[in-house]
């Protein structure tokens, strides 16, 4: 590799052998990155989401389908004016550690991934890992997911991978993640000097329960396990369908590897569960959401039965589930999105029956039985989702609609 330009580094105090990150500037490594903000950010800051960069990914649209050279790319989205003084906040961007990548092949005069490739996956034996690209054929790949609706998932989408580059385009398998967790706890990677870096806690977050350190978020779970504080460090990641969740038990060490090949799963509640278990406590068996039920009792035995036996689970079951608004909304909408209008009625029905207080039950009400051709019932609706929030917008706009039609 080549030698690291002269920066401004040296050795932290108390921790001999320790690279003083929050020292090195950006500056000192990509001489072509803007210089006011340059000359202000450190490694430490990106490592840590502290830099105040602005996250790319948000902005991207369209434009994630093509492929994208680091530097320029950080020229183009990594290089907006800071959102605050790096190192006096905290907040997660991926301009950041797309920005790390560009500083390794500035370093090394290697691409990023034949970095990645020669100095970790080759080391640990990672053979099922790698930085993925559309193109790359691989055995076994999976396909990720998006939920269109509450029953309904679509493809992810395309991505071509060098718009995340070093900020999330490694594909991997839980097996591989438990050999790169075996090998950081060992000499394969890192001294014991940086080891303690990597998951030293150096930037709280919000009440302070968590804080950044160097890829991972650290903190104490005392709420899983009865009687017990367990030191957790975790990663999570999402991406086009793609849902993870990797989480190191510091003081047994114990290692939980979560991937999904689906968004909004719901993967710390799984991981929570699987503590539990672990350690003997109690834990919380997973049931069916009752919208789902309806949905698939609707389809077999039609809309009474489904309305009986939401009758018989409401409002909560004996698994101590209890309904949430939002998932007959989503039954109601699935229903109207497949012209099934008179079987949304009758499911926007029941959430008004279970959440009378609630100004959007009546407003989607309303906007089924105005999809029926039902304009008195539909007014009468966006009338009370008026009187119970006298804000809402939606309500206000359909009822002129339906009084300009007289």
């Amino acid at each position: 590799m080549a030698p690291r330009p002269a920066g401004r580094g040296r050795l932290l105090p108390g921790r001999p052998g320790v690279f003083a990150l929050s020292l090195v500037l950006l500056s000192d490594y990509l001489p072509w990155y803007r210089n006011d903000t340059g000359s202000r950010i450190t490694v430490h800051s990106l490592l840590t989401h502290t830099s105040g960069v602005p996250d790319f990914f948000p902005r991207l649209d369209r434009d994630k389908r093509f492929h994208a050279d680091p530097k320029e790319f950080v020229l183009k989205y990594c290089s907006e004016d800071l959102e605050f003084e790096p190192g006096s906040e905290f907040g997660y961007s991926n301009s950041g550690y797309f920005i790390l990548g560009a500083v390794i092949e500035e370093v090394t005069g290697s691409a990023f991934e034949e970095v990645l490739q020669a100095e970790i996956l080759d080391r640990v034996g990672m053979t099922n890992t790698g930085v993925d690209d559309a193109e790359r054929v691989l055995a076994r790949r999976a396909t990720g997911y998006q939920r269109a609706s509450l029953f309904r998932y679509d493809n992810g989408g395309y991505l071509d991978y060098s718009v995340v580059y070093a900020a999330g385009a490694v594909y991997s398998t839980a097996l591989d993640l438990y050999l790169w967790d075996r090998a950081l706890d060992g000499n394969v990677l890192l001294s014991e000097e940086s080891r303690l870096a990597m998951f030293t806690p150096h930037h709280h977050i919000g009440d302070g329960r968590a804080a950044a350190a160097y890829g991972w978020i650290v903190g104490v779970d005392d709420e899983c396990v009865p009687g017990r504080e367990l030191r957790v460090a975790s990663k999570t990641g999402s991406l086009n369908g793609f849902h993870t969740l990797m989480s190191r038990y510091m003081d047994d060490d114990h290692l939980v590897v979560l991937l999904s090949n689906a968004d909004m799963t719901c993967l710390h509640e799984i991981r929570d569960n699987l503590i539990r278990v672990l350690y003997g406590a109690p834990y919380v068996v997973p049931v069916e959401l009752i919208a789902t039920s309806l949905y698939r009792i609707i389809n077999r035995d039609g809309i009474d039965a489904a309305i009986l036996y939401f009758h018989d689970q409401h409002p909560e079951t004996d698994d101590g589930y209890q309904l949430q608004e939002g998932e007959l909304n989503g039954l109601g909408y699935e229903l109207l999105r497949e012209g099934r209008i008179a079987e949304a009625i009758e499911i926007f029905k029941l959430n008004v029956e279970a959440f009378p207080s609630s100004a959007n039950c009546f407003d989607s009400l309303g906007e089924a039985y105005l999809a029926a051709g039902e304009v008195e019932l539909a007014e009468r609706s966006y009338e009370t989702a008026l009187e119970l929030d006298s804000d809402s917008a939606s309500a206000s706009q359909a009822l002129q609609m339906i009084r300009c039609m007289r």
